[in-house]
């Protein structure tokens, strides 16, 4: 869980602004994706960027659950957290047996949406 205050966007913005070869940066909520997706492309790809590109239906990658995260971080230190990760999210895969990890509390979560709202 991550404290909404603590999280500065901003400065992770002009991180990666500051890397050599980075032009422009385009952020957009998640939660737009779908309804923005060819506003997306063209702003990745180029005003002439070909429409016939489609979104996924479905997402394709849901998390790690609460038990895979807690799976994950109970690992000895060194050990390689890539083939960790993978083996957590086949034991405990997203769903109604392992809910996904929620980064932010539901109020932070309600917060959000309501400043988005206005």
């Amino acid at each position: 869980m991550n404290p909404l205050r603590q999280v500065f966007w901003s400065g992770l913005v002009a991180r990666l602004r500051a890397t050599p070869g980075v032009g422009h940066i385009y952020v957009w909520r998640q939660e737009d994706y779908r309804t923005m997706f060819h506003d997306i492309c063209g702003a990745l790809l180029g005003p002439s960027v070909d429409f016939r590109i489609a979104p996924y239906p479905e997402r394709l990658h849901l998390g790690l659950s609460e038990a895979a995260i807690a799976d994950a971080l109970s690992q000895p230190d060194g050990a390689d957290i890539r083939r960790i990760s993978v083996a957590a999210r086949e034991a405990f895969p997203v769903g109604d047996t392992y809910p996904a990890f929620a980064l932010f509390s539901a109020s932070d979560v309600a917060k959000v949406a309501a400043d988005y709202d206005h």
